[in-house]
């Protein structure tokens, strides 16, 4: 055999090889399911748009697939049975087990080298390490919210309730921190991450910036960055947005700009029927109609709504008088950067924010400063 005849004999073989060399599998088995399941369809979903489906019959389901996912969490949803059970798509063979609750969860054959283990484990460390400090801390609000209780010891609970939330912070934190650090490209990463808890907005914004991509790419963790960013571009000392279009899905579009009065403030609250803090910053807001009509307008913006008439009826109830609009889309959400409601503005008549925060009472001080 000549050079050239063995170097073709060569690259063949390799190629041979290669061709037979099979790619990474993932394998998901299920056995002795409920007969309601029975020529039904079980599902492993990430989102809308990504999901795929299997056939159970005989009591059993078989699902391989060659595309591997280790950045996100996929589910194991039926519609005719109560599952709904997590799982990395990791190469590997895969098993939905029943345990005696009734719950069903996926277990894998090799748990060793396996992501869904340290998911798991990631899991049940957190809950075992949290859920006594949690029961704890609840346990000392109940004895404070008793009757009767004297100045001195509610003091004490208040105290030791600071303590075990100081020390729920740090077991939280260095347990997401040492589980991000060992999974910085995978969905355990990004999940640690996300259950970090930051002191201010400046450090969840550094901290991310500094992230692993998977954490970046995290749908959630992305509209928070997002979302705080532009919460910025709408803080104190920034003029307000007041040209976007608020519809109320039934024809009628207005603006926030529409609400400015010439020498007036504009103070905008963003609420929802739902939000037992929205509901009772009303006196506050309903006092300022009554005692500041000369200098202040005021107009709530309902979002995050179920529809229209959720709200209006919860208008009625809360007996607003002054001006409201209703958000669909609650675009307000995006182009304020909202995190939480209820979300209060206070516009100056130049179109500067002057005051944007959570608290009835903080804005009560501000009014009062700024002498309206």
């Amino acid at each position: 055999m000549n050079k050239l005849t063995r170097t073709v004999a060569l690259i063949a073989g390799l190629v041979l090889v290669a061709g037979c060399q099979s790619s990474p599998k993932f394998s998901l088995k299920g056995s002795n399911l409920p007969e309601e399941l029975e020529g039904k369809y079980v599902y492993l979903i990430l989102d809308e748009d990504n999901k795929d489906s299997v056939q159970v019959s005989n009591g059993s389901f078989a699902f391989t697939s060659d595309q591997i996912d280790t950045t996100h969490l996929w589910y194991l949803v039926s519609k005719d049975a109560q599952i709904q059970a997590p799982i990395v798509r990791e190469s590997g063979d895969f098993t939905l087990t029943r345990g005696e609750d009734g719950k069903y969860t996926i277990a894998a054959a090799d748990e060793t080298n396996s992501l869904n283990a340290v998911y798991k484990n990631f899991t049940k460390e957190m809950d075992e390490t949290l859920a006594p400090i949690t029961q704890a801390y609840r346990a000392k609000d109940q004895e404070l919210a008793k009757e009767g209780i004297d100045a001195e010891a509610a003091d004490k609970l208040r105290a030791e309730m600071q303590e075990l939330d100081k020390k729920y912070y740090e077991a939280n934190n260095g347990l997401a921190r040492k589980y991000y650090e060992a999974n910085k490209d995978n969905v355990i990463g990004a999940l640690a991450f996300s259950q970090l808890q930051f002191e201010s907005d400046d450090d969840f914004i550094a901290a991310y910036e500094e992230a692993s991509d998977v954490v970046k790419e995290d749908k959630n963790l992305k509209n928070h960055y997002d979302t705080i960013i532009v919460a910025r571009e709408t803080a104190e000392g920034k003029t307000y947005k007041g040209d976007y279009e608020i519809s109320d899905g039934e024809g009628t579009t207005v603006k926030l700009s529409d609400y400015m009065e010439e020498g007036k403030y504009l103070l905008v609250d963003f609420w929802a029927s739902w939000c037992g803090p929205c509901r009772m910053a009303m006196p506050h807001l309903a006092g300022i109609v009554k005692d500041h009509s000369k200098t202040i307008n005021v107009l709530s913006v309902g979002v995050w709504e179920k529809s229209k008439e959720v709200n209006d009826a919860a208008r009625q109830e809360l007996g607003i008088t002054w001006n409201t609009a209703f958000d669909k889309e609650s675009q307000s959400i995006k182009e304020y950067g909202i995190l939480g409601i209820p979300t209060l503005l206070l516009i100056n008549p130049d179109g500067t924010i002057v005051y944007r925060g959570h608290s009835p009472q903080d804005l009560d001080a501000k009014i009062k400063e700024l002498g309206l």
